[in-house]
Protein backbone atom coordinates (compact mmCIF):
# COMPACT_ATOMS: atom_id res chain seq x y z
CA UNK A 1 0.00 0.00 0.00
CA UNK A 2 2.66 2.33 0.81
CA UNK A 3 4.63 2.02 -2.87
CA UNK A 4 1.40 2.57 -4.62
CA UNK A 5 -0.31 4.89 -2.98
CA UNK A 6 1.51 6.51 -0.18
CA UNK A 7 -1.62 9.19 0.11
CA UNK A 8 -3.99 6.56 0.55
CA UNK A 9 -1.82 4.72 2.70
CA UNK A 10 -1.74 8.05 5.76
CA UNK A 11 -5.42 8.11 5.23
CA UNK A 12 -6.14 4.57 6.48
CA UNK A 13 -3.51 5.33 9.26
CA UNK A 14 -0.48 3.63 8.47
CA UNK A 15 3.06 4.74 9.57
CA UNK A 16 4.19 5.82 5.90
CA UNK A 17 7.34 7.08 6.66
CA UNK A 18 8.37 4.48 9.49
CA UNK A 19 7.17 1.54 6.65
CA UNK A 20 8.78 3.26 3.44
CA UNK A 21 12.27 2.88 6.01
CA UNK A 22 11.68 -0.19 7.04
CA UNK A 23 11.31 -1.66 3.31
CA UNK A 24 14.37 0.44 2.86
CA UNK A 25 16.58 -1.15 4.85
CA UNK A 26 15.40 -4.99 3.52
CA UNK A 27 16.28 -4.22 0.56
CA UNK A 28 19.56 -2.89 1.28
CA UNK A 29 20.63 -5.45 3.31
CA UNK A 30 19.27 -8.41 1.12
CA UNK A 31 20.78 -6.99 -1.83
CA UNK A 32 24.13 -6.10 0.63
CA UNK A 33 24.13 -9.91 1.73
CA UNK A 34 22.96 -11.48 -1.88
CA UNK A 35 26.02 -9.74 -3.62
CA UNK A 36 28.12 -12.16 -2.33
CA UNK A 37 25.67 -15.02 -3.97
CA UNK A 38 24.30 -13.86 -7.23
CA UNK A 39 26.39 -10.59 -7.87
CA UNK A 40 25.12 -6.76 -8.75
CA UNK A 41 23.37 -7.73 -11.77
CA UNK A 42 21.62 -10.86 -10.80
CA UNK A 43 20.49 -9.51 -7.14
CA UNK A 44 17.82 -7.67 -9.20
CA UNK A 45 16.14 -10.38 -10.22
CA UNK A 46 16.31 -11.96 -6.90
CA UNK A 47 14.67 -9.05 -5.33
CA UNK A 48 11.77 -9.44 -7.98
CA UNK A 49 11.27 -13.24 -8.75
CA UNK A 50 10.34 -14.85 -6.03
CA UNK A 51 7.79 -12.04 -5.06
CA UNK A 52 6.21 -12.63 -8.35
CA UNK A 53 5.97 -16.25 -8.30
CA UNK A 54 4.31 -16.15 -5.00
CA UNK A 55 1.85 -13.54 -6.17
CA UNK A 56 0.02 -16.00 -8.53
CA UNK A 57 -0.12 -18.65 -5.56
CA UNK A 58 -2.66 -16.38 -3.29
CA UNK A 59 -4.15 -13.19 -2.59
CA UNK A 60 -3.36 -12.99 0.78
CA UNK A 61 0.08 -10.72 1.99
CA UNK A 62 0.90 -12.69 4.63
CA UNK A 63 0.69 -15.33 2.94
CA UNK A 64 2.82 -14.33 -0.32
CA UNK A 65 5.54 -13.16 2.34
CA UNK A 66 6.10 -16.40 3.64
CA UNK A 67 5.64 -17.91 -0.05
CA UNK A 68 8.08 -15.53 -1.38
CA UNK A 69 10.62 -16.21 1.28
CA UNK A 70 10.47 -19.94 0.74
CA UNK A 71 10.82 -19.61 -3.17
CA UNK A 72 14.20 -17.49 -2.60
CA UNK A 73 15.53 -19.94 -0.63
CA UNK A 74 14.96 -22.83 -2.52
CA UNK A 75 16.34 -20.61 -5.20
CA UNK A 76 19.62 -20.47 -3.04
CA UNK A 77 19.56 -24.04 -1.88
CA UNK A 78 19.12 -25.64 -5.49
CA UNK A 79 21.20 -23.51 -7.29
CA UNK A 80 24.11 -23.80 -4.90
CA UNK A 81 23.87 -27.78 -4.92
CA UNK A 82 23.32 -27.66 -8.59
CA UNK A 83 26.29 -25.05 -8.67
CA UNK A 84 28.89 -27.40 -6.42
CA UNK A 85 27.74 -30.57 -8.58
CA UNK A 86 28.41 -29.09 -12.05
CA UNK A 87 31.95 -27.63 -12.63
CA UNK A 88 32.35 -24.39 -13.42
CA UNK A 89 28.91 -23.81 -13.31
CA UNK A 90 28.44 -20.04 -11.11
CA UNK A 91 26.53 -19.95 -8.43
CA UNK A 92 24.78 -16.95 -8.84
CA UNK A 93 23.46 -17.65 -12.24
CA UNK A 94 22.14 -21.24 -11.75
CA UNK A 95 20.50 -19.74 -8.21
CA UNK A 96 18.45 -17.34 -10.39
CA UNK A 97 17.94 -19.74 -13.21
CA UNK A 98 16.77 -21.95 -10.37
CA UNK A 99 14.14 -18.95 -9.23
CA UNK A 100 13.24 -18.54 -13.03
CA UNK A 101 12.52 -21.58 -13.71
CA UNK A 102 9.67 -21.79 -10.18
CA UNK A 103 8.15 -19.11 -11.46
CA UNK A 104 7.59 -20.30 -15.39
CA UNK A 105 5.86 -23.30 -12.87
CA UNK A 106 3.60 -20.36 -10.96
CA UNK A 107 3.19 -18.91 -14.19
CA UNK A 108 1.91 -22.05 -15.95
CA UNK A 109 0.34 -23.91 -13.30
CA UNK A 110 -0.83 -21.84 -10.02
CA UNK A 111 -4.55 -22.95 -9.34
CA UNK A 112 -6.30 -19.12 -9.56
CA UNK A 113 -4.18 -17.23 -11.61
CA UNK A 114 -1.90 -19.19 -13.42
CA UNK A 115 -1.96 -19.35 -17.44
CA UNK A 116 -3.75 -22.83 -17.48
CA UNK A 117 -6.31 -22.43 -15.23
CA UNK A 118 -7.16 -19.15 -16.94
CA UNK A 119 -7.27 -20.89 -20.29
CA UNK A 120 -9.49 -23.17 -18.82
CA UNK A 121 -12.11 -20.66 -17.29
CA UNK A 122 -11.93 -18.88 -20.56
CA UNK A 123 -13.09 -21.86 -22.41
CA UNK A 124 -15.60 -23.25 -19.66
CA UNK A 125 -16.87 -20.06 -20.40
CA UNK A 126 -17.10 -19.94 -24.07
CA UNK A 127 -18.91 -23.40 -24.19
CA UNK A 128 -21.53 -22.25 -21.57
CA UNK A 129 -21.73 -19.11 -23.69
CA UNK A 130 -22.08 -20.86 -26.72
CA UNK A 131 -24.70 -23.41 -24.78
CA UNK A 132 -26.83 -20.91 -23.41
CA UNK A 133 -27.30 -19.13 -27.13
CA UNK A 134 -28.15 -22.51 -28.73
CA UNK A 135 -30.88 -23.04 -26.18
CA UNK A 136 -32.36 -19.68 -26.63
CA UNK A 137 -32.29 -19.61 -30.30
CA UNK A 138 -34.05 -22.90 -29.87
CA UNK A 139 -36.80 -21.86 -28.17
CA UNK A 140 -37.33 -18.28 -29.78
CA UNK A 141 -37.23 -20.46 -33.28
CA UNK A 142 -40.25 -22.37 -31.72
CA UNK A 143 -41.59 -19.25 -30.18
CA UNK A 144 -42.20 -17.55 -33.50
CA UNK A 145 -43.97 -20.85 -34.88
CA UNK A 146 -46.73 -20.36 -32.04
CA UNK A 147 -45.40 -23.36 -29.26
CA UNK A 148 -42.61 -24.24 -27.74
CA UNK A 149 -42.02 -28.19 -28.02
CA UNK A 150 -40.18 -30.81 -29.14
CA UNK A 151 -40.45 -29.86 -32.41
CA UNK A 152 -37.08 -30.06 -34.51
CA UNK A 153 -35.79 -26.77 -35.76
CA UNK A 154 -33.71 -26.62 -38.84
CA UNK A 155 -29.89 -26.10 -38.48
CA UNK A 156 -30.53 -23.18 -41.13
CA UNK A 157 -32.37 -20.81 -38.74
CA UNK A 158 -29.84 -21.07 -36.00
CA UNK A 159 -27.54 -17.96 -36.69
CA UNK A 160 -24.78 -18.87 -34.17
CA UNK A 161 -25.23 -22.55 -34.48
CA UNK A 162 -23.92 -22.04 -38.28
CA UNK A 163 -20.96 -19.78 -37.29
CA UNK A 164 -19.42 -22.19 -35.00
CA UNK A 165 -16.07 -24.28 -36.47
CA UNK A 166 -17.25 -28.38 -37.07
CA UNK A 167 -15.25 -29.35 -34.22
CA UNK A 168 -16.55 -26.83 -31.63
CA UNK A 169 -20.17 -28.06 -33.30
CA UNK A 170 -19.77 -31.87 -31.70
CA UNK A 171 -18.95 -30.47 -28.50
CA UNK A 172 -21.43 -28.83 -28.02
CA UNK A 173 -24.06 -31.48 -29.54
CA UNK A 174 -22.17 -34.08 -27.34
CA UNK A 175 -22.74 -32.03 -24.24
CA UNK A 176 -26.18 -31.06 -24.30
CA UNK A 177 -26.75 -34.89 -25.36
CA UNK A 178 -25.21 -36.11 -22.62
CA UNK A 179 -27.54 -33.83 -19.72
CA UNK A 180 -30.01 -35.24 -22.11
CA UNK A 181 -31.06 -31.30 -23.52
CA UNK A 182 -30.74 -31.81 -27.11
CA UNK A 183 -31.86 -34.53 -30.04
CA UNK A 184 -30.05 -34.10 -33.20
CA UNK A 185 -31.60 -35.76 -36.34
CA UNK A 186 -28.97 -38.14 -37.96
CA UNK A 187 -27.95 -36.04 -40.37
CA UNK A 188 -27.59 -33.10 -38.29
CA UNK A 189 -29.66 -31.15 -39.90
CA UNK A 190 -32.51 -30.42 -37.60
CA UNK A 191 -31.88 -29.97 -33.74
CA UNK A 192 -34.88 -29.97 -30.88
CA UNK A 193 -34.96 -29.97 -27.25
CA UNK A 194 -36.58 -32.67 -25.08
CA UNK A 195 -38.41 -31.92 -21.96
CA UNK A 196 -35.45 -31.25 -20.46
CA UNK A 197 -33.94 -28.78 -22.16
CA UNK A 198 -37.39 -27.22 -22.82
CA UNK A 199 -37.23 -26.32 -18.87
CA UNK A 200 -34.07 -25.26 -19.21
CA UNK A 201 -33.90 -23.57 -23.01
CA UNK A 202 -37.47 -21.46 -20.92
CA UNK A 203 -35.60 -20.51 -17.32
CA UNK A 204 -32.98 -19.30 -20.22
CA UNK A 205 -35.25 -17.00 -22.01
CA UNK A 206 -37.14 -15.62 -18.60
CA UNK A 207 -33.70 -14.70 -17.28
CA UNK A 208 -32.70 -12.99 -20.27
CA UNK A 209 -35.80 -10.61 -20.39
CA UNK A 210 -36.01 -10.06 -17.20
CA UNK A 211 -32.17 -8.79 -17.50
CA UNK A 212 -33.42 -6.82 -20.94
CA UNK A 213 -36.20 -5.33 -19.13
CA UNK A 214 -34.72 -4.14 -16.10
CA UNK A 215 -32.49 -2.10 -18.33
CA UNK A 216 -34.95 -0.43 -19.95
CA UNK A 217 -37.14 0.09 -17.04
CA UNK A 218 -34.64 0.98 -14.83
CA UNK A 219 -31.14 1.95 -16.57
CA UNK A 220 -32.89 3.94 -19.02
CA UNK A 221 -30.76 1.70 -21.97
CA UNK A 222 -31.90 2.02 -25.64
CA UNK A 223 -33.33 -0.75 -26.74
CA UNK A 224 -30.80 -1.33 -29.64
CA UNK A 225 -28.46 -1.54 -26.63
CA UNK A 226 -29.81 -4.33 -24.11
CA UNK A 227 -29.26 -7.59 -25.65
CA UNK A 228 -27.07 -9.17 -23.06
CA UNK A 229 -26.43 -12.36 -21.94
CA UNK A 230 -28.84 -14.12 -19.95
CA UNK A 231 -27.37 -12.97 -16.05
CA UNK A 232 -28.10 -13.89 -12.51
CA UNK A 233 -30.87 -11.77 -12.04
CA UNK A 234 -32.49 -13.14 -9.31
CA UNK A 235 -29.22 -12.43 -7.33
CA UNK A 236 -29.13 -8.50 -8.29
CA UNK A 237 -32.69 -7.70 -8.29
CA UNK A 238 -35.25 -7.70 -5.17
CA UNK A 239 -38.32 -9.88 -5.24
CA UNK A 240 -40.96 -6.69 -6.19
CA UNK A 241 -38.68 -5.96 -8.67
CA UNK A 242 -38.47 -9.21 -10.09
CA UNK A 243 -42.55 -9.22 -10.30
CA UNK A 244 -42.60 -5.75 -11.39
CA UNK A 245 -40.49 -6.79 -14.67
CA UNK A 246 -42.48 -10.20 -14.87
CA UNK A 247 -45.77 -8.28 -15.22
CA UNK A 248 -44.23 -5.72 -17.62
CA UNK A 249 -43.44 -9.11 -20.20
CA UNK A 250 -46.64 -10.52 -19.53
CA UNK A 251 -48.21 -7.71 -21.03
CA UNK A 252 -45.91 -7.34 -23.86
CA UNK A 253 -46.52 -11.07 -23.98
CA UNK A 254 -43.42 -11.96 -23.99
CA UNK A 255 -43.10 -14.02 -20.63
CA UNK A 256 -42.54 -17.40 -21.13
CA UNK A 257 -45.07 -19.64 -20.81
CA UNK A 258 -44.97 -21.66 -17.19
CA UNK A 259 -42.25 -19.45 -16.30
CA UNK A 260 -43.83 -16.80 -14.27
CA UNK A 261 -41.86 -16.54 -10.47
CA UNK A 262 -44.84 -15.84 -7.75
CA UNK A 263 -43.53 -13.19 -5.18
CA UNK A 264 -43.38 -16.02 -2.17
CA UNK A 265 -41.42 -17.93 -4.02
CA UNK A 266 -38.55 -15.27 -5.46
CA UNK A 267 -35.26 -16.52 -4.38
CA UNK A 268 -31.58 -17.20 -5.81
CA UNK A 269 -31.06 -19.77 -8.09
CA UNK A 270 -27.83 -21.15 -9.76
CA UNK A 271 -28.09 -20.69 -13.15
CA UNK A 272 -24.67 -22.22 -14.86
CA UNK A 273 -22.28 -20.00 -16.65
CA UNK A 274 -23.20 -16.30 -14.93
CA UNK A 275 -21.39 -14.36 -18.43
Amino acid sequence: LVCFDREFAATQGWPVQGIDILLMTLVVLVTVIGLQSVGLLLIVALLIIPAASARFWTERLNVMTVLAGAIGGLSGYFGAITSSLIPRMPAGAIIVLVAGALFIFSFLFAPRRGVLAGGWRMLSLRIQVAIDHLLRELYEALEREGEVNEKAVPVLNLRSYRQWSIPFRVLIKSLLQIRRILLVSPDSKTLSLTPNGIVKATQLIRNHRLWEQYLLTYGRVASSHVDYSADLVEHILSGEVVCELEAALKAKGRLPAGSSTPLSSVHPIEVEGAR
